[in-house]
């Protein structure tokens, strides 16, 4: 394998990295200068995406971060998820904690990725979405009572059958992405990605369950592809109360992963969304930011400001190089590419 010297790399190979965005009032969103996770001495991965941020109690005022990061080893792709903390939201401590890592695992699941953390009776759970061994991706989890030391629980939590079950649908090729949120009867809702005969269509479908491991399929489809914007691309969903409406907001795309946007949906009971308006948009003066943004995951902090962390792709001078593989992809199947 080839390998380009680290300032070569940063123009001419493409990487995933960590940008964040603030907002006083969750609708007008500021870039912040600079760069959250990226590859670089400290950070050896090639790519750093999928955040779930919080502050325990048990941190005194530190923020955690949970991330997905991956590294090429040879000719195959080793994933983790990595937790490291910050005073500040901007400098993070520590790369080297995995919590969960495909070459530790020996349930034949790779790809880990997508990390969301839940406080259920006491212990945390961790939902992450991983492919099995027949390659599908699917939303499995793990607890802990300290959040370094986890244990993989068995079976599913959200599975490409489940959804199949409900929808009588056979062209469901996997699910990822979580958000959960609570419900005023004590139940959870949880959203994520599905995927429509092919990564390239996705939407956003949900589920509901009372103790967090079982989960129910609920009917019908919570934000579809196809709107300005979203021809065939609606998932990474992040959810969460803004002022009492319920805010989602997502990667919107006509051609995945091509000038993808983070939009905003609303509703007024979690179930019906509507499409406001991209809030975040490829930055075509940011070279490390210009081909697409992603992944976005949205909170409150304890001053009150809005947070997003969200994933920026760029690396090539030339964008014809960073999409000629999805190019080819979507030719195959008789789809138009739209570069807006």
């Amino acid at each position: 394998m080839n390998k380009f010297p680290e300032w070569v790399e940063q123009f001419y190979v493409p990487h995933d990295r960590v940008f964040s965005a603030y907002s006083s009032n969750g609708i007008d969103w500021k870039r912040d200068k600079g760069v959250r996770l990226e590859k670089n001495k400290f950070n050896p991965f090639d790519g750093s995406f999928y955040c779930f941020i919080h502050q325990p109690d048990d941190l005194h005022g530190l923020y955690e971060l949970f991330y997905h990061a991956s590294v090429q080893k040879q000719d195959r792709w080793v994933s983790h998820i990595i937790q490291c903390t910050s005073l500040d939201l901007k400098n993070w401590n520590s790369h080297k904690n995995f919590i969960l890592s495909s070459d530790q695992l020996n349930n034949g699941l790779t790809q880990i990725r997508a990390p969301f953390l839940k406080k259920v009776n006491g212990f945390w759970r961790l939902y992450f979405t991983a492919k099995s061994t027949d390659g599908i991706p699917g939303i499995y989890s793990a607890i802990s009572t300290s959040r370094e030391k986890w244990e993989i629980e068995p079976g599913m939590r959200i599975s490409s059958s489940m959804c199949m079950e409900e929808t009588t649908s056979n062209e469901i090729v996997g699910v990822s992405d979580t958000s959960i949120i609570d419900l005023p009867d004590g139940s959870y809702r949880m959203y994520f990605s599905v995927y429509r005969g092919s990564i390239f269509k996705q939407n956003i479908c949900s589920a509901t369950s009372i103790d967090g491991l079982h989960w129910r399929i609920e009917p019908g489809i919570r934000l579809n592809f196809g709107s300005e914007g979203c021809r065939l691309i609606v998932n990474n969903p992040s959810v969460i109360k803004i002022n009492g409406l319920w805010n989602m907001f997502f990667r919107g795309s006509n051609n995945m992963p091509i000038k993808d946007k983070i939009f905003r949906a609303v509703s007024d009971d979690s179930l019906e969304w509507n499409i406001i308006e991209p809030v975040i948009s490829p930055n075509p003066y940011n070279l490390k930011e210009r081909h697409e943004v992603a992944h976005p995951f949205v909170f409150k902090t304890n001053e009150g400001i809005y947070r997003m962390f969200y994933t920026g792709c760029g690396g090539t001078i030339l964008d014809r190089f960073a999409y000629k593989y999805y190019e080819e992809q979507y030719k195959k199947m008789g789809i138009s590419i739209l570069y807006d």
